[in-house]
């Protein structure tokens, strides 16, 4: 099993739900997970980190990104990467940030040029439903995209 240099700085601080992308171009790996302080003392952030290789990786940046919605700010907790065209798209599941209050769960969507700077679509393009498998949380999203079509697909709970 190869190792990379990517540590948890101690207990209390995790990185959630990795999500890695390839420029083409630019012949870089890119890599977001979320971080995450289980003591709810700093709210969940994006971290950025490049490599040449997908083995080897130098942290690059930290990325705020959060949503007023009903009253509330909303953090990422489960995000997905993509390449389309010459944008980043980003499917990003989000709630309060709170160990406390983890539920709901919404699904939000965002776009970027540079990884840095993401425009984000003002509404959740996925909220719970009112029954079925999916009627407390969308716990996380992926998207396909092929040619003019576009396959989202969602775990929940």
């Amino acid at each position: 099993m190869c190792q990379t240099n990517i540590e948890v700085a101690n207990a209390d601080e995790i990185r959630a739900s990795p999500t890695v992308t390839y420029n083409e171009d630019e012949k870089k790996y890119y890599m977001l997970p979320v971080h995450a302080d289980l003591n709810g003392l700093e709210k969940p952030f994006i971290e950025l980190f490049r490599s040449d290789n997908g083995l080897y990786w130098v942290k690059s940046g930290e990325i705020e990104i959060s949503i007023d919605m009903l009253g509330s700010r909303l953090y990422p907790w489960h995000i997905t990467l993509g390449n389309v065209g010459d944008e980043y798209w980003l499917l990003a599941s989000m709630n309060r940030g709170e160990k406390s209050a983890q539920l709901p769960l919404y699904l939000f969507f965002f776009k970027s040029q540079d990884l840095v700077n993401w425009k984000a679509h003002d509404k959740p393009i996925l909220i719970p439903s009112s029954k079925g498998f999916d009627n407390t949380v969308i716990y996380h999203g992926d998207l396909i995209v092929e040619e003019c079509d576009l396959y989202l697909y969602y775990s929940g709970f």
